[in-house]
């Protein structure tokens, strides 16, 4: 990815969690529904320090790519930006 688009604007990892909100609805036909909110701040760290997402803003296009360690996979996301 660095060879092609060079380096990332940021590197992240979570930092702490900053606000947690849970929910529940029970529904007339029986249906019960849990909702979960959490929200974290984050903070810059290096590729040595297994980062959460690494962020390219290259102007046209912004790049995410996001590690999921305990499940084993990555997912990248590109998207362009509209003028």
């Amino acid at each position: 990815m660095i060879k092609h688009y060079g380096y990332p604007n940021n590197i992240l990892t979570i930092d702490k969690l900053v606000i947690e909100s849970k929910s529940e609805d029970l529904e007339e036909s029986g249906f019960m529904q849990n909702l979960a909110k959490k929200i974290y701040s984050m903070k810059e760290v290096s590729f040595h320090n297994n980062p959460q997402t690494v962020v390219w803003n290259k102007g046209v296009y912004h790049i995410h790519m996001n590690f999921f360690y305990d499940e084993k996979g990555t997912q990248l996301v590109f998207n362009k930006i509209k003028n």
